[in-house]
Order: C-alpha cells, then structure tokens, then sequence
C-alpha cells in the first residue's frame, strides 16, 4: 500500500513539474531571423528586428551601423534601483562588413570621444567595455560573446544604470548585475544557429 502511494505522488509531482516546465515555455516566444538563427524570449520582451547599433559619426558625418535583432524588456526587470531599463537590452548582432575579423570587439560600437570608455576584457569570443557620459551621471556595460564565426554572430548585452555615489543614483538602491546577466544568460541559451 505504501508503494502505491508513493507511486501516486511521484506521478502527482511529475506532472507538476511537467506542467509547470510547459507553462513557462508557453510564455516565451521563438524569433526566426533570416539572417541565419532563431532566439526565444519571455512575452514580456519585445523583438525589434531593425535593431542597430551606430558608431560614433567619423569626419565625413558617416555612421557605420552594426546591425540584428534586439530584444528590450517591456516591464521593469529591478524597478527602484539604478539600473536604467529603458536602456538595457539584448541583441544578436551580425558582423559589420567593415571588420576584417570575426572578433568579439569587432561588435562594439565606437563611443563619442568625450564619453569615458574603454574594453577592459578582450579574446577572440568575449569582450567587456565599461564607461560613462561625459557628466558621469550614467554608467554602461557591453558584453560580446561570438557565436558562430560562420556566419559571423554575437550576442551583446548593453546594460545602462546611474552611476553609484552620483546625484542620479542618490534614491535608489543599486542593481544586481549578476541577477541581470544571468537573466541574458537563459535567453542566450536558446540561440540556434543555422549553418551554411
């Protein structure tokens, strides 16, 4: 009699978990991109395939674009601390016909020059660049991981928050980095590339 208990509540939490595991997937949602991949996404992001990332203007006014699909949230992921939502976002990047190499700074956009910026992590897959407006009131983060050398994607996190200790940040509580990259990280994890 035990046994068969046992055995009912073992299937009991099965199929919570299984009901549970599905529920969550229903509420994310696939983007194929014709550029060679597909991500999925929580419902409360949104996808914007016209995504680009623009260089600093050089002295003829040119813009070099790197471009992909960027992926925003559309709720509040830490509301009352510094992180700047409206800011922050995910984008799976295809490398710029400018660049001679499938590199991870290859994918990180020239800042203007009186922005305080510079990589401070660099290898063939992984770059980290930190810096600040020229007011220092806001901070940024980029992470680059590349994907796929063939064809040549990334993915970028851009992470935006005011700057601790300055007059922007002074009500509200700093944010949890490793809590944000870890949310990137799940969606990250749904990349598939399509080889050519």
């Amino acid at each position: 009699m035990n046994i068969g208990l046992r055995s009912k509540a073992v299937l009991t939490c099965l199929l919570f978990l299984f009901s549970t595991n599905a529920s969550i997937a229903a509420r994310w949602t696939t983007f194929h991109d014709g550029r060679g991949f597909s991500i999925s996404y929580p419902s409360d992001w949104v996808a914007d395939p016209n995504f680009a990332d623009l260089n600093y203007p050089d002295n003829d006014g040119n813009r070099a674009r790197i471009e992909g699909l960027g992926l925003k949230p559309s709720i509040d992921l830490q509301p009352y601390t510094t992180l700047q939502n409206g800011q922050t976002e995910l984008a799976v990047e295809v490398l710029p016909r400018y660049a001679n190499a499938c590199t991870a700074e290859n994918f990180l956009a020239q800042q203007p020059p009186d922005y305080e910026s510079g990589v401070d992590k660099e290898a063939p897959t992984f770059a980290h660049m930190s810096g600040s407006d020229p007011g220092g009131w806001y901070s940024y983060e980029d992470f680059v991981y590349v994907l796929s050398l063939k064809p040549c994607l990334a993915v970028h996190y851009f992470v935006a928050y005011a700057t601790p200790g300055g007059e922007i940040a002074k009500d509200e509580r700093p944010f949890d980095l490793g809590s944000l990259l870890s949310r990137f990280n799940k969606i990250r994890a749904t990349i598939k590339i399509k080889r050519r």
